[in-house]
């Protein structure tokens, strides 16, 4: 719900009390960053995702069958793709690493991406019960 703060004379959002411009300059941003995020990652698979790299992700992933991915759902596409770029040591680097030293970046948002992504790691949690 929003409703109007007489104070400010803005917009905000009654449940967050954050006004509404900063809302949408943090959607904008998003949609930015998600845009050019698609964009680079089809950059990246296309300058250096060997389909080596490619089938072996998928094996280890327990998704290929001799020459054949198979998936359960199209969200395994996703997952599939982010293990190779990122997961994936051709010569002690990723693939996002390896793009990030040949080609590099076009602007400060593909900058920050690529620095983000040299950063990450992927980790599998497995929850603990504790019963008293």
């Amino acid at each position: 719900m929003i409703q109007i703060n007489e104070e400010k004379l803005r917009l905000v959002r009654k449940d967050t009390n954050r006004p509404i411009d900063d809302i949408m300059s943090s959607l904008k941003e998003y949609k930015k960053y998600r845009k050019v995020g698609l964009k680079l990652n089809h950059k990246i698979m296309d300058a250096h995702l060997e389909r080596d790299v490619l089938m072996k992700s998928a094996r280890l992933l327990g998704i290929a069958r001799g020459d054949v991915l198979l998936f359960d759902t199209e969200d395994e596409t996703s997952v599939l793709m982010d293990f190779a770029l990122n997961d994936i040591k051709v010569k002690n680097k990723n693939i996002v690493e390896i793009y990030r030293e040949k080609i590099g970046w076009k602007n400060m948002v593909e900058k920050e991406i690529l620095d983000a992504r040299r950063s990450s790691y992927t980790s599998l949690f497995s929850p603990i019960l504790e019963r008293f």
